[in-house]
């Protein structure tokens, strides 16, 4: 198997036609690892690795001799390894949101939405309604003719203030109820 790959130029040979064990490691995994491919093109969200790039965009590492190993390696990983830790990495983040979640420290926005939506439309209409329950009371203080102006606004100021604290409080109150 290693003779194939000394023919195929996947393991290089050096000066005296000998193989060096360090360097036929490093070609061979870069040559036969199956994520080789996708994680030389793959972009993950933290994909903020320092990359040396060498001939043609592809980044180059250098191994302890000094000669540099082809492929996509960096600071002597292989293109699998960095791809695994990103995506570990990213696995975890995902398993912090989860667990940010379920312990109900982060809410969806859509449900916070429909519940900011139905506490404006229940502060809308309660205040609505204020008009239509107070109506006649206003009216039959307004008609009264004994009462002087001031006494007659002081009247109507109470009402109005009691009905808006009344709906605003229940307001408040079916809020607050989960």
């Amino acid at each position: 198997m290693v003779n194939q790959l000394v023919k195929r130029g996947v393991i290089p040979l050096d000066a005296s036609g000998q193989i060096d064990p360090l360097i036929a490691d490093k070609a061979y995994l870069a040559a036969l690892h199956p994520g080789y491919e996708h994680a030389r093109h793959a972009r993950l969200p933290l994909d903020d690795a320092a990359e040396t790039p060498g001939a043609g965009g592809v980044a180059v590492a250098e191994d302890v001799s000094g000669v540099a190993v082809g492929g996509d390696k960096l600071n002597g990983m292989t293109p699998y390894k960095i791809h695994a830790t990103k995506q570990k990495q990213f696995q975890a983040l995902l398993a912090e949101l989860d667990y940010e979640e379920r312990a109900a420290r982060l809410v969806d926005v859509k449900q916070v939405e429909v519940e900011a939506f139905q506490a404006f439309r229940e502060v809308r209409d309660g205040i609505l309604n204020v008009a239509d329950r107070i109506a006649g009371v206003v009216a039959s203080v307004s008609s009264e003719a004994d009462i002087s102006q001031t006494e007659r606004q002081e009247k109507i100021h109470t009402i109005l203030t009691r009905e808006l604290t009344e709906v605003l409080e229940g307001i408040s109150d079916a809020i607050r109820q989960p």
